[in-house]
């Protein structure tokens, strides 16, 4: 039996999984789309607030937008 190959989502399709499920998309349908298994949505979509503001935070830092101090 071969073995299974596990891939993680990187930072961009996180959030773009995050909006699908937003929109209404099923765990089931972006698990298969995204190559990745069922669990690996249900934690992104568990985690998502984290996620969320993760990506603000990086965002601020980059555009210098963070008080120095």
């Amino acid at each position: 039996m071969p073995e299974k190959c596990q891939k993680n989502a990187n930072l961009v399709e996180k959030m773009e999984i995050v909006k699908e499920l937003d929109k209404g998309e099923r765990l089931n349908d972006l698990a298969l789309f995204y190559g990745v298994e069922r669990a690996t949505i249900y934690d992104i979509k568990k985690n998502r607030d984290k996620s969320k503001g993760f990506v603000k935070e990086t965002a601020k830092a980059v555009t210098g937008n963070v008080e120095n101090g």
